[in-house]
C-alpha cells in the first residue's frame, strides 16, 4: 500500500497512525505515482474524503491521466466529491462559530464564503485564538463538479464510470445528494 500526499504535515500525521508501518509514504503529488510503483500497476486508488475537490485547474487532467497510467487495466480508482447540485457552501455561514479546547488554548473556528463562481467554491477557514486575538486565516479553494463533467473528465483520460452513487452506502444520485461517490475504471 502506498500513500500519496503533497503535505508534510498530513504525511507525518499518517506515519504517527496505527498500522502506518505497513504503508509506504511519498511525499508528492500524482506524478510520484508510477515512479513509486516501479515498472508495477496498482489495483486501486483511493482518493479519501474530499481530494478531489482539491485539486483544481490543469492539475486535475494530469491527475487523472497519472491515475490512469498507474493502474492495471481493470484497476479501479475510487473517489468522492461533494455535489454541486447541493449547493452545501450556501450553509457553511449558518453553521456558525464553534469553540473548543485545544493545547494552544480555546479555539473559536467559523467559515466564510468568499467567491463563487462557475465550478468553484473559495471560503476562508478562521481559527481564533481565544486567549491571544490572533486569527489564523486559511483560504481554500473546492472544486465542485457535476456528475455529468466527472463521467466526460474521467473518459477523456481513458477511465471508464462504472458508477457514481449519491452516497457510499450506493444511494441514487439526485439534485439533494450530499456527495457523489465515483467509481471508474482503467
Amino acid at each position: 500500500m502506498i500513500g500519496v500526499d503533497p503535505s508534510r504535515t498530513m504525511l507525518d500525521f499518517a506515519r504517527s497512525r496505527e498500522g502506518a508501518e505497513a504503508v509506504t509514504w511519498v511525499d508528492g503529488d500524482s506524478s510520484v505515482i508510477a515512479p513509486t510503483l516501479a515498472g508495477r500497476t496498482a489495483d486501486l486508488v483511493l482518493m479519501t474524503g474530499n481530494t478531489a475537490q482539491h485539486i483544481l485547474g490543469a492539475d486535475w487532467p494530469r491527475t487523472l491521466r497519472d491515475i490512469h497510467d498507474a493502474l492495471r487495466p481493470g484497476g479501479l480508482l475510487v473517489f468522492e466529491s461533494r455535489n454541486p447540485d447541493d449547493r452545501a457552501w450556501e450553509s457553511w455561514a449558518d453553521s456558525g462559530r464553534s469553540s473548543r479546547d485545544t493545547s494552544a488554548g480555546r479555539l473559536t473556528e467559523w467559515l466564510e464564503v468568499t467567491s463563487v463562481t462557475a465550478g468553484e467554491v473559495t471560503f476562508a477557514a478562521h481559527n481564533l485564538f481565544d486567549d491571544t486575538g490572533e486569527d489564523a486565516v486559511y483560504p481554500t479553494t473546492l472544486a465542485f463538479r457535476s456528475a455529468e463533467e466527472l463521467t466526460r473528465q474521467l473518459s477523456e483520460a481513458g477511465l471508464t464510470v462504472r458508477r457514481i452513487d449519491g452516497g457510499w452506502s450506493g444511494e441514487p444520485v439526485s439534485t439533494a445528494s450530499r456527495v457523489l461517490v465515483v467509481f471508474a475504471e482503467r
